[in-house]
């Protein structure tokens, strides 16, 4: 079970910067990112920025994905204390969807001419079915900040995780599958009190999807004290739904 979060302030994007979501990069366009090291090497690369690596599943190139949780796992094997996540704005010039094992390119995508290989989410390249990508040429990257994991007190919901300046608890985040620790536990249905988007005087803002304010699109609400629960259910797993391609929904 992880001990630890890897919640992110909202932030405003960087002026030109774009949120990358499950669509192909555009040719030129400028991305927010993110890439999965040690502590150490976090404030060295924040120092000297980043170096190719070696080798990999595409090759030569800086290793990063848009899904902070997938770069949160990074490095693998390594205690979760010791991790943290550098954010980065990328450049990301001309792009290639490298989209199955054994594609022509896979390894050689720069020699054609491409800046940036993308690897879509769900078509088999990748065991966790997250989207990756590799840059080739690192001062197309530029550092933004590096974000450090937080602590979860044992089993509960984190009360300390702090949305838009003010303590609370975000509904959406604790019954997201993606949570595993609090993923088999019994929820019920909540009664909030008065609920609007934030003002002193209302207990439980409520952020709607896809209006600008949450970096993953989701809607959000807050305030331990103003929880009910009452009629507790199981919540389901996720399913796969024909209408979605295989993608989970």
């Amino acid at each position: 079970m992880s001990q630890v979060q890897w919640a992110e302030d909202d932030f405003d994007l960087p002026q030109g910067a774009a949120p990358l979501g499950l669509s192909e990069p555009v040719d030129g366009k400028t991305y927010i990112m993110y890439h999965g090291t040690t502590k150490k090497n976090a404030q060295s690369i924040k120092a000297n920025g980043f170096q190719q690596s070696t080798g990999g599943m595409l090759g030569r190139g800086v290793y990063l994905s848009r899904d902070l949780k997938k770069a949160s796992r990074y490095p693998i094997g390594h205690p979760e204390s010791d991790r943290a996540v550098v954010k980065v704005k990328v450049e990301v010039g001309k792009v290639i969807a490298i989209n199955r094992q054994g594609h022509p390119l896979q390894r050689s995508w720069h020699d054609k001419g491409y800046d940036t290989a993308w690897v879509p989410p769900n078509c088999g390249m990748v065991k966790s079915g997250l989207e990756e990508d590799c840059v080739w040429d690192p001062k197309r990257i530029k550092v933004i900040n590096i974000i450090n994991p937080t602590p979860v007190r044992g089993r509960s919901a984190d009360e300390s995780v702090e949305r838009n300046r003010r303590r609370g608890i975000s509904l959406a985040e604790l019954l997201s599958p993606e949570n595993s620790e609090y993923f088999d536990r019994v929820f019920g249905p909540v009664l909030f009190g008065r609920n609007n988007t934030y003002h002193p005087m209302y207990d439980a803002p409520w952020g709607p999807p896809r209006y600008g304010m949450m970096p993953n699109w989701s809607d959000e609400n807050f305030r331990l004290s103003r929880i009910i629960p009452f009629d507790p259910f199981q919540v389901e797993p996720p399913h796969h739904c024909c209408l979605c391609h295989g993608h989970y929904c």
